[in-house]
């Protein structure tokens, strides 16, 4: 449903759901400020039963009609897509019915200024979507990554689309506020591929390099970014076995060239395990990009 007053610049903000107490969290800080409220929630229910669905619909209709809430949808995910986050966000976007989309990890807190890039897309209708920055904290509160760097001018340091074709890491693609017309250039999910969380890479680098397709990079918007202390910085085995595993999926798609010669590069060192931090990904990035200055 849109707002009935600013629907031109409403956003859904959709979240795949494996933990009910986090639709509690996240629409209890929706409703402490005002610009949440013109927004809207879509919660795809990624293997919650139906006690907790229960609990999450009581205490949200409970809730609403002694205080302000923002509009929350709740959608039950398709058991054949539990665990597939890509193909659960796609449910998200048919129930969608807003001009701008923003993907949201249910273990993140809400992202910093979102307004500024629904406003930038709203102001300019040639662009399909804002890629913003990232900072991820441990569960103390403590800053432990910011990227990608900025100067003091607050300006990427880096060309970020040279940046996101050498390696899509480089920027957080769910930093972005989307215009939801992209979704009919570039489908979010590519079901003939079985991706694992890295999904979003795919689809960053589908919509780069496709042709009428306007990206900005401005570090507006902010992905705060959760993690525990134990996966904090480095890329542990399993998770960099599934890394490996998409990458395989989409890095000779896009034809012949330096990017996915450097892409093949990435894999063979993530391979040999002397790549193990998204850090050293980027580092190597920057230096590419600084060679050929």
């Amino acid at each position: 449903m849109k707002n009935p007053i600013t629907s031109s610049i409403c956003c859904d903000i959709i979240v795949t759901l494996t933990n009910y107490k986090r639709f509690i969290y996240l629409i209890q800080k929706a409703g402490e400020t005002p610009q949440w409220l013109r927004h809207s929630f879509i919660f795809i229910l990624d293997g919650i039963g139906e006690k907790e669905e229960q609990e999450m619909h009581d205490w949200y209709y409970g809730l609403r009609g002694k205080q302000a809430l923002p509009n929350a949808i709740v959608l039950k995910g398709r058991k054949d897509l539990w665990g597939n986050q890509a193909g659960l966000y796609d449910s998200g976007l048919m129930a969608s019915d807003n001009p701008f989309v923003y993907f949201q990890s249910e273990k993140d807190e809400l992202p910093v200024n979102i307004d500024k890039s629904i406003n930038y897309l709203y102001k300019n209708p040639d662009y399909y979507a804002v890629i913003g920055k990232c900072e991820t904290f441990l569960e103390d509160g403590t800053l432990i990554e910011s990227f990608p760097g900025t100067n003091i001018d607050n300006e990427f340091l880096y060309d970020c689309e040279e940046a996101i074709k050498l390696f899509p890491s480089y920027l957080h693609p769910l930093s972005s506020v989307i215009r939801k017309e992209l979704f009919t250039k570039v489908p979010y999910w590519d079901m003939d591929k079985n991706f694992n969380e890295f999904a979003y890479y795919y689809f960053v680098l589908r919509a780069v390099y496709s042709k009428n397709v306007k990206i900005d990079y401005v570090p507006y918007t902010i992905k705060v970014s959760n993690r525990q202390r134990e996966h904090a910085i480095v890329i542990g085995p399993k998770l960099r076995a599934r890394l490996i595993h998409d990458i395989r999926l989409w890095v000779d798609e896009f034809g012949e060239n330096e990017y996915t010669e450097f892409q093949h590069d990435i894999l063979q060192l993530l391979e040999e395990g002397a790549i193990t931090t998204f850090k050293e990904i980027d580092a190597r990035i920057e230096d590419y990009l600084d060679s050929r200055r």
